[in-house]
């Protein structure tokens, strides 16, 4: 039987203290493409979380993408894949891929950027839903998924040069190639990404 209960009043918790939750660090639009002036090493990890819904799904968006062998025009699919055609434009915007190098080429197969230290768990810091609404054909440009992170890496994309249908069950392609696949062809982990220019119609 429980007979008794005592109550006493000490000045300090035993219980640990509370962890506290961390705020994200997202993505926001700047003027000015501020994250092209940091070193590329310097753009890993560098937020928590996505960046807040900017586009509108009912427009278009073209995407320009300048190396060092020509331009390469993708349209962007914001119907089928708003939250990974938000987080492109935004880092676009933003400079993140100013002078990015190609970090990888499967020649024929796809061409790979986007990752600071050059490897698969190397990006900006955060995922992206899977949005698979599209599929990987040839000329698709999509993010690569992160199985550690159950998603989409946020930085790293790559552009198809042919149909892999395997793809499908994990990777968001959110956009197409319509111009400059030769460039795409051409292009090796010698050359770079000079600027990414989004157009909204």
């Amino acid at each position: 039987l429980l007979k008794t209960i005592e109550i006493t009043e000490i000045a300090e918790s035993l219980l640990p203290p509370p962890t506290l939750t961390p705020v994200p660090t997202v993505p926001v639009p700047e003027e000015g493409r501020p994250l092209s002036k940091l070193d590329i090493a310097a753009r890993e990890n560098l937020y928590t979380g996505k960046p807040a819904m900017v586009i509108d799904t009912a427009k278009s968006y073209l995407a320009t993408v300048t190396t060092t062998r020509g331009d390469i025009t993708i349209q962007l699919y914001p119907q089928d894949a708003p939250e990974s055609v938000n987080n492109f434009v935004v880092l676009a915007n933003l400079g993140y891929w100013d002078g990015f190098p190609i970090v990888f080429v499967e020649p024929g197969v796809f061409v790979v950027t986007g990752s600071p230290g050059g490897a698969p768990d190397s990006d900006i810091g955060y995922a992206v839903p899977s949005e698979r609404k599209r599929a990987n054909v040839t000329g698709a440009v999509g993010y690569w998924f992160r199985e550690d992170r159950f998603g989409s890496s946020a930085s790293q994309f790559y552009i198809l040069l042919q149909d892999i249908p395997a793809m499908d069950q994990s990777f968001t392609a959110f956009g197409e190639v319509t111009a400059g696949l030769e460039v795409v062809r051409a292009l090796t982990v010698e050359d770079k990404v000079e600027k990414i220019t989004i157009t909204e119609k």
